[in-house]
């Protein structure tokens, strides 16, 4: 099992050994300069915080890297079999520690809930699956489960749950951001995560698309800082 990671995802998720050497406290990635309040874009949903308070936090791909290889130090005992990764927040975070556990065999379950600008996908009150694995490639597996952030809950609780219906030796949540102040489910939280944060988490693979509030774009963060792990990189590769 590897130590850390090798990824060739994209020549901009290659872990440098300064990211890698550097111990990160879980609220270290909450950075007061990346974190903007954007006007309000539509009417939430029932159940959405309203977009005028909403609060959001732009990640960096450095950090995300970072975010990943925290998870992987502290689940490397684990001895997973199969990665379930959750559509489509947690497919890059997937493919990461996928590769730091040297794992082959990974899963997808697309689930939809939130819709780009972080608003509840037509006001939907809970999470649907569009699609999900057979029973097979799950019984009698140790699974991980990967999102990006666990933010009420619903969306991992009905993964884990839809996957415990198909009887596996072993299942796992992880997740980079957690919100405990908005989790619905008292007594439960991810099994393994990185930060915590009471901010909308916007990630560099967000970007991309013209619903989703561009943070940490200006010409402050625009660059690379050298020797710095906590940096802000607005390329895509």
């Amino acid at each position: 099992m590897k130590p850390c990671f090798t990824t060739s995802v994209a020549p901009s998720l290659r872990f440098s050994a300064r990211v890698l050497s550097t111990a990160h406290a879980p609220r270290r990635w909450t950075s007061k300069k990346n974190v903007r309040m954007f006007p309000k874009a539509m009417a939430p949903a029932n159940g959405a915080i309203s977009t005028t308070s909403r609060r959001y936090e732009g990640v960096s791909w450095s950090a995300v890297e970072a975010l990943c290889n925290d998870i992987f130090q502290k689940a490397k005992n684990q001895n997973f079999d199969v990665i379930l990764a959750v559509s489509r927040g947690g497919l890059v975070p997937a493919v990461l520690l996928c590769e730091a556990f040297e794992l082959r065999n990974i899963l997808s379950a697309t689930v939809i809930f939130y819709a780009d600008n972080g608003e509840q996908f037509f006001g939907m009150t809970e999470p649907r699956f569009l699609a999900f694995p057979s029973a097979d490639a799950l019984e009698g597996r140790r699974v991980l489960v990967v999102d990006d952030v666990w933010d009420s809950g619903r969306t991992a609780q009905a993964v884990r749950s839809r996957v415990l219906r198909a009887k596996p030796k072993d299942v796992k949540v992880a997740v980079l951001h957690y919100k405990p102040d908005r989790n619905i489910f008292p007594g439960e939280e991810p099994d393994f995560f990185s930060a915590i944060t009471t901010n909308w988490v916007v990630y560099p693979w967000e970007r991309p698309s013209p619903k989703t509030p561009q943070v940490g774009l200006d010409s402050a963060d625009s660059s690379v800082k050298q020797g710095s792990a906590d940096t802000t990189s607005t390329s895509v590769a």
